[in-house]
């Protein structure tokens, strides 16, 4: 009934193996978007808003 491919509660290696595989994956999302974050928020704080030419009198409505 225990075959070597099948999960087991007592310590089957490939269980541990995947959930740390998994924890490693979401760990890694997560920095990829604390630091994606960072460079925008970055990236922000140095557009001058001022520069963003303003719609003429005449194009509006």
């Amino acid at each position: 009934m225990d075959s070597p491919t099948s999960p087991s509660v007592n310590g089957q290696p490939g269980g541990a193996k995947s959930a740390r595989g998994l924890w490693l994956w979401v760990a890694l999302v997560f920095a990829f978007s604390a630091l994606l974050w960072a460079g925008m928020f970055t990236a922000s704080r140095h557009i001058d808003a001022r520069e963003v030419p303003l719609a003429s009198k005449g194009a509006r409505p």
